[in-house]
């Protein structure tokens, strides 16, 4: 049987890949955590950035895109036009719709997906709001969002599935760097490490206790530009490149299992370590391992694109008010600057921690088999209260079980607004959730009509 780790126990919404912030959220609040880091202005043309500060540095607009922001001066359509929604109405569940609705009117957010199954059976399936920043084209309710730290669960999910069948123990060491007899990855290029590596287990990495604390070392997936300038690589660089960059010359930042710091970077190396015990690429064995088995199409949860030309046609328009401005490309062959969702950062680079995007539909279906904490439910049944945010400039995603019963896929293309530029007031989109579901009297059993269940 499945032990629960103590990231099992505790659910974390994850820092974006441009900001080191994380708020930790357990069933009985929520506690912020270090203040996000602001991208700094952008240099004159004439100096070079400092090292320590060459993050994801805005730039200077350069010409116009289909996919810019709007200008601040001008009021959003979607703010001056009533909210369109798709799917089903079903008036039991009235106080949910009502309540995601008013939180997506107060936050002026463009586009929204919700999926809510009961007992396993999709009772709630709407979409709200316009897929694109013109207004034209209403969000459907089979949108595909990018997961942010959502990822995590299926990462999660993998990691179980190879203990289960052998291929790895969680108590195995990570890294092979002092020869020893059981160990998983070899990072080539390697130089310099920290010894204490040789000690990092996989129940480390999923516990967040592997010895690095961002807070004090970074993420390096933060700016992966600036990994690919100092390897002198092309970028975007390797993922094995930003294993070496990050863990070579370095000491660690604590004693491994000796304490818990969150850890995108952590995650980062379990997609590695899934590779390399699998046998087959992450999202292949995502699909042979998880997805298969619950009969979710390999189109519903895959590998997210940075640019334009990736996204997939359910996507919406992923917004960023207070950072409209053009960013410095992480793509060598492409435009110096674009739009911050796509292409101020590289969601691929993310690994197990946030490379993924999916339907809620998808994901509401993993949560009807599994725990947020990646646990099958069938292996650990339990009165368990579990909530996930993930947060990426454009994205916040919400996967909330606040019962057995009840599972929620809430999917938002915006995580700022203008009175919360980092999202940090997005957490109470569970206290809406809480009073909408106290009101539900009644359980729909089936779907809802022309949704599957």
């Amino acid at each position: 049987m499945q032990h629960l780790s103590a990231f099992a126990l505790v659910a974390f919404v994850a820092a974006s890949p441009a900001w080191a912030a994380d708020v930790i959220v357990t069933p009985r609040g929520s506690l912020s955590g270090p203040a996000p880091w602001r991208v700094p202005p952008a240099p004159a043309a004439s100096s070079a950035p400092p090292a320590a500060t060459a993050r994801v540095a805005p730039m200077v607009a350069g010409t116009d895109t289909a996919l810019s922001a709007t200008a601040a001066a001008t009021t959003p359509c979607w703010v001056s036009k009533s909210l369109a929604a798709t799917g089903t109405y079903v008036d039991a569940l009235k106080s949910i719709d009502g309540a995601v609705k008013t939180f997506i009117r107060d936050r002026q957010i463009p586009a929204a997906n919700l999926v809510v199954r009961y007992k396993g059976t999709v009772v709630l399936e709407r979409g709200y709001g316009w897929q694109d920043n013109a207004c034209k084209t209403r969000m459907g309710y089979g949108g595909s969002f990018r997961l942010a730290s959502l990822t995590k669960m299926l990462t999660n999910a993998q990691v179980y599935a190879l203990e289960r069948e052998g291929r790895l123990r969680l108590s195995d060491p990570v890294f092979c760097i002092s020869g020893q007899s059981r160990c998983i990855l070899t990072v080539t290029g390697l130089v310099n490490p920290d010894p204490r590596l040789a000690k990092v287990t996989v129940q480390h990495l999923l516990d967040h206790a592997g010895g690095l604390n961002a807070s004090i070392s970074g993420n390096p997936t933060d700016d992966v530009r600036l990994v690919a300038t100092n390897l002198g690589v092309p970028s975007p660089p390797s993922r094995n490149d930003i294993l070496r960059h990050h863990l070579g010359n370095r000491t660690l930042d604590f004693e491994p299992g000796s304490q818990q710091h969150y850890s995108n970077f952590g995650y980062v190396v379990l997609g590695a370590v899934i590779e390399k015990a699998a046998g087959k690429s992450y999202v292949a064995y995502l699909q042979q391992s998880v997805l298969q088995p619950l009969g979710i199409a390999a189109s519903d949860i895959k590998l997210a694109g940075t640019r334009t030309a990736d996204l997939d046609t359910r996507e919406p328009w992923y917004s960023t008010p207070n950072e409209p401005g053009q960013y410095r490309n992480v793509y060598d062959n492409g435009p110096l600057n674009v739009p911050l969702a796509y292409g101020g950062f590289h969601i691929e680079s993310g690994g197990g921690a946030g490379m993924l995007q999916a339907t809620a539909r998808a994901y509401s279906k993993f949560l009807s088999a599994y725990w947020i904490s990646g646990v099958r439910k069938s292996d650990f049944p339990c009165h368990c209260l579990y909530l996930f945010y993930g947060s990426i400039p454009g994205s916040f995603v919400v996967a909330y079980q606040p019962n057995p019963d009840v599972d929620i896929a809430l999917f938002f293309d915006q995580r700022d607004d203008a009175n919360d530029p980092w999202g940090e007031r997005y957490g109470p989109v569970r206290d809406a959730l809480d009073v909408a579901l106290a009101k539900v009297t009644s359980w729909p059993t089936k779907a809802p009509s022309g949704h599957q269940p």
